[in-house]
């Protein structure tokens, strides 16, 4: 057996953009496949800053934070990668350190 599983739905002829790619791939429930991914964006982010920009301006970014979220305060080796995929982003000032920054807000108008 090749180990490949069954239910992939990315199968020759359904392989759409490196970002749907991606996204489909870190959705995925098979923890090992997953993990290989989060190591190549990890790698990928800690490279160089304009990949590392491509990567945080692209719904890509957006499946790593609601992973990251989404785990709490879980530990292990998953939640390290989605550290260093973070920890990448800041090191090239792309993401502030508060997560709470994440969201935009509205600048306030200035009272009278």
């Amino acid at each position: 057996s090749s180990g490949i599983n069954a239910e992939w739905p990315l199968r020759p002829g359904n392989i759409g953009s490196f970002e749907e790619v991606v996204m489909e791939t870190v959705l995925l429930e098979d923890q090992g496949i997953r993990h290989r991914l989060l190591v190549i964006l990890q790698n990928m982010l800690a490279s160089d800053k304009e990949i590392a920009e491509k990567i945080i301006n692209t719904q890509i970014f957006e499946c790593l934070l609601a992973l990251q979220m989404g785990m709490g305060t879980q530990g292990g080796v998953m939640k390290d990668l989605l550290n260093n995929c973070m920890a990448a982003a800041k090191h090239w000032g792309l993401i502030q350190s508060n997560p709470g920054d994440y969201v935009y807000t509205a600048p306030q108008e200035p009272s009278s």
